[in-house]
């Protein structure tokens, strides 16, 4: 059996055991009537905010795209971004995501592959640091509270820290002298692959500038707020309590544990997360995973939209996918 469907299967099975051991820590029976409890019409309501997070950031993709003067149609990265996430989904990785999404935006343009994988990786990046920006502004308003979980605070902003700083610094080695769009110094290695990281490093080079950054910035923002509501929702549904300041004090956390290899179509790990974090505001654990697991199941459905968008808009081919992650000659200027 191959390496990868080894690393596969334990990714399945952990995430199965996870979510098994939260299951039955919370108790089945209170999960199950917590869920059945929940109001349809929230649920339906937090579908749609779902929704409309994904398309917004969809145009968020498309701006920083645009921005290195890299002209495509919206349509092609909407389909990119469903449509991937459709595959992705299939792959118990965040990463396998963000490749499907790039390797299908290059079999619908003649952008290279590297371009959209590296500005996929740009919106994920500008998108963690407003989630960590929004999180310490969070954190110094809620810790006056005197119910306040310290330890949970000082560990988000610590973090949000961490990756704001993290992404200024990179900023700066990006913008600084000696940075060229085609031939980024200090990239190690020989032949085709020295030529991707080169390729790969020239696109990340190439961030918006001005009102540009300040466009994406605040779309990342906007979706960001749309995803943060749709958990409002979710909670309120399940007769939860909580502020919107106290919720975005755990994005980062939450966030960061979502993206960890130990969960598949983000049931397990989130699960696990969200109870504990939650709890730390006064949630109860049924409430939170009754919560969790909905959250989960909208995203499922949500790739079910992607599916329906692969069968409609023209199926992409697995040869075609696997000829678009080949690297190119030269990365277009």
């Amino acid at each position: 059996m191959r390496r990868s469907t080894l690393t596969r299967l334990a990714k399945i099975v952990l995430s199965v055991a996870l979510l098994a051991a939260i299951v039955a820590h919370v108790g089945p029976r209170a999960v199950a009537v917590q869920l059945g409890s929940m109001d349809k019409a929230l649920v339906a309501l937090a579908l749609a905010l779902l929704v409309c997070e994904s398309l917004v950031r969809a145009l968020n993709w498309y701006q920083l795209i645009c921005s290195g003067a890299r002209r495509v149609a919206l349509r092609t990265v909407a389909y990119a971004h469903f449509v991937g996430g459709f595959f992705g989904a299939l792959l118990p990785s965040t990463l396998g995501t963000d490749v499907a999404r790039s390797a299908i935006g290059t079999t619908r343009s003649k952008l290279p592959v590297e371009a959209w994988l590296a500005t996929t990786v740009l919106l994920n990046v500008l998108s963690l640091a407003v989630i960590a920006a929004l999180a310490l502004i969070a954190c110094l308003w809620a810790v006056r509270r005197p119910d306040a979980p310290v330890a949970t605070l000082l560990v988000s902003a610590a973090i949000s820290a961490s990756v704001l700083l993290a992404v200024v610094a990179s900023w700066a080695r990006a913008r600084g002298p000696g940075r060229t769009r085609t031939s980024p110094a200090g990239v190690p290695g020989t032949g085709k692959l020295k030529k991707r990281l080169q390729q790969f490093l020239a696109a990340l080079v190439m961030l918006p500038r001005g009102w540009k950054m300040a466009s994406v910035s605040l779309v990342a923002t906007l979706s960001y707020a749309l995803r943060s509501l749709g958990w409002l929702v979710l909670l309120a549904a399940a007769g939860a309590q909580i502020s919107w300041a106290a919720l975005l004090t755990i994005g980062p956390l939450i966030t960061l544990g979502a993206v960890l290899p130990i969960s598949v179509l983000g049931f397990g790990g989130f699960q696990a997360i969200s109870v504990f974090l939650l709890a730390q505001w006064g949630v109860p654990p049924e409430q939170a995973l009754a919560v969790s697991l909905v959250q989960s199941g909208l995203a499922v459905l949500l790739h079910g939209i992607g599916c329906v968008t692969y069968v409609a808009g023209g199926r992409v081919s697995l040869p075609a996918l696997a000829a678009a992650d080949r690297p190119n000659e030269k990365y277009p200027a």
